[in-house]
């Protein structure tokens, strides 16, 4: 049954996915019955695979739990297909008649709703659901709300509010639609399809080519292959998966310790949710909330995950240091790079280009798929095989119409928010309880997003927050992207910040680490991090890609020289370790460079190159007076793991 399942899946995905392609390049995406089909394809699919899931986990353990979730599978399957085939049958009628439905109208979207909840709670987990959920239900009952009161809104009727659910063709269940599923679609098959041609392989061999004049020089396959991997698919939690199977046991061979080698993949692979042209799921929710061009959201990453990716290798380069990890000696293939190289330039510069030209994703993602396929033909010896190349087709459907349910589940949460006004009821409230602070405000909505982000996926945490923090950030004066920018930074952090830090867990689970230091190394990585998102509320030039003003060159070097002390005193190391009173200075020399990047005057620009330089020197003075120090190492040599023939074993 299983197997059954699993094949059903990948044939009627493959068929979804030539009538979304079909649909890329005919013009009926504006029909109710379009958008129908889109929905009864993506929930009926969606309980497909979770019904093959549990039939998977069956073969293991057949106890009450299978059976419970096996009856839940079943039930969502028959629903999903009734529901959705009403809907689909009746979409022209439900758009004319709404809101003036009848009962039977009203208890089938009923269904479908509940169907998107169930098909949601398999594949994104408990406290996702309970929070659409608990928002639906205030659309239904907030009038009985008596405190605060500010939260209470008019009552509605049942047809209203199932028009603004699941039975209008445009709110609710169908709002991420056009621009969320349409666009994301191919680029996550365009990311997959990368991958199956041997894409890990090619990054990975450029990460040992730098690998190689570098302390740590092992780290350095995971730091860009992951990022160059996740520039194509966007998942923090995938990209571990998928590269640390490589990257992990390399670094742990040359001495990492198996919390930092996963911290390492972990950091690296948490880009990908913030590098252009591929972003994370929450970008096109961004782009739909703040109706603009997703490439603008591209553009604008740009110098903040450059930032980001900065602060991650000045962190574990000084820690490499620390621990007195090798340069990367394993052989370089010029073989595979240069049969691979253009397989993975052309698709993703045909991506790029397509995007900036503002053609829309699913024709980039399109192109970029035919590209590959074309020239994986030639890799010679590194050709993928068919079966390699529908294994992963495979593996992209199933992310793909995960992440489709998501925007279909997080629909009706958004369209509670704007309906109700919601956000602006709660702005209200927030009046009356924050300080008129931006920046205590900004720290509010850095630990709240980190909050939420501890059980729910980067793009519902971002719309939590986005939804009911960054109307009210925009009332003080941020400008509406920097303000989304903001939360969604801090909502791709919360993937490593513990104590829940889905990509940290998989991380560990690859390394054979435990989580809690494995979370805990991984903060540390990206702490530095944490400064790019107030940097550029308060540094605007840094969000001015592709024309940015020369004076971004001066806040990039602060926002630079303010991660790398923050390393320094994290580590407590700089080319030597140092004294807790050193450790003590570099604290202070810090201070000014934080206050410039939240207060850009130039006198605290000043006092932080003065005193920060002012410690590199001592610290170099130093050491050229005593010789070169080694720290003594937490974890004996021998108690790692080192390579053969490394004269440390």
């Amino acid at each position: 049954m299983t197997v059954v399942a699993d094949r059903l899946f990948f044939v009627l995905t493959g068929l979804l996915s030539v009538y979304m392609g079909i649909t890329t390049f005919v013009f009926i995406q504006q029909s109710p019955q379009h958008y129908s089909t889109l929905i009864f394809g993506i929930v009926v699919l969606s309980g497909l695979l979770a019904l093959r899931d549990v039939l998977a986990e069956g073969q293991v353990h057949r106890g009450l739990r299978f059976r419970v979730r096996l009856v839940l599978a079943a039930l969502l399957l028959v629903t999903a297909v009734v529901s959705t085939a009403y809907l689909r049958l009746h979409a022209n009628r439900l758009q004319i008649e709404q809101p003036f439905y009848g009962t039977f109208d009203v208890v089938m979207g009923g269904v479908l709703v509940g169907a998107v909840l169930l098909a949601n709670w398999f594949h994104w987990g408990t406290t996702l659901t309970t929070v659409i959920g608990a928002v639906i239900a205030y659309f239904f009952l907030g009038h009985l709300i008596t405190q605060p009161l500010v939260l209470r809104h008019p009552p509605y009727d049942v047809p209203f509010v199932m028009t603004y659910m699941g039975l209008n063709g445009t709110e609710g269940i169908f709002a991420f639609l056009p621009d969320g599923v349409e666009k994301l679609y191919f680029l996550v098959l365009f990311a997959a399809v990368m991958i199956g041609s041997g894409m890990i392989n090619l990054v990975t061999e450029m990460g040992k080519g730098v690998g190689r004049y570098v302390r740590g020089g092992a780290a350095f396959p995971a730091i860009i292959g992951s990022t160059m991997e996740g520039m194509v698919m966007g998942a923090a939690v995938t990209n571990v998966v998928m590269s640390g199977k490589l990257t992990i046991p390399m670094m742990k061979n040359y001495g990492f310790r198996r919390e930092f080698a996963a911290a390492v993949e972990v950091s690296a692979s948490t880009a990908g949710q913030i590098i252009p042209p591929v972003m994370g799921l929450a970008a096109f929710i961004m782009a739909a909330l703040l109706n603009i061009s997703y490439i603008t959201i591209a553009l604008v990453a740009v110098i903040p995950a450059s930032l980001y990716m900065a602060g991650v290798t000045i962190a574990v380069l000084i820690k490499s240091e620390a621990d007195d990890l090798p340069k990367l000696r394993e052989p370089f293939d010029w073989e595979i790079l240069r049969r691979l190289l253009p397989t993975f330039v052309v698709p993703v510069t045909m991506v790029v280009v397509l995007l900036l030209w503002f053609y829309s994703p699913s024709v980039a993602g399109l192109a970029g798929i035919a590209a590959v396929l074309a020239l994986c033909a030639f890799q010679g010896p590194f050709r993928p095989s068919l079966y390699q190349l529908v294994v992963a087709l495979k593996e992209g459907f199933e992310i793909a119409m995960q992440l489709c349910l998501l925007l279909v589940a997080i629909g009706p949460l958004t369209q509670t928010f704007v309906t109700t006004n919601m956000a602006g009821r709660l702005s209200a409230l927030l009046v009356q309880v924050l300080p008129d602070s931006t920046l205590v405000l900004l720290l509010g909505a850095m630990v709240l997003t980190l909050l939420f982000g501890m059980g729910l996926p980067t793009p519902a945490a971002y719309v939590l927050v986005a939804l009911t923090l960054g109307h009210f950030l925009q009332q003080l004066g941020i400008k509406p992207i920097p303000a989304h920018f903001f939360i969604q930074y801090f909502a791709v952090f919360s993937a490593v910040t513990p104590p829940v830090a889905l990509a940290s867990l998989a991380g560990a689970k690859i390394a054979g680490a435990p989580f809690w230091a494995t979370a805990v190394e991984s903060f540390k990585l990206v702490v530095p991090a944490f400064f790019v998102p107030f940097a550029f509320i308060y540094h605007p030039a840094l969000l001015a890609f592709p024309s940015p003003p020369p004076s971004v060159l001066i806040s990039m070097g602060a926002v630079i020289g303010v991660q790398f002390v923050c390393s320094v005193v994290l580590y407590g190391f700089f080319r030597r370790p140092l004294s807790l009173l050193e450790r003590g200075a570099f604290v202070l020399a810090g201070v000014p460079g934080v206050v410039y990047l939240v207060n850009p005057e130039p006198f605290y620009l000043w006092v932080f190159v003065a005193a920060a330089g002012a410690m590199v020197l001592w610290v170099l003075r130093g050491q050229a007076l005593r010789g070169r120090v080694r720290p003594r190492l937490a974890e004996p040599v021998a108690g790692r793991d080192l390579p053969d023939g490394d004269p440390r074993r």
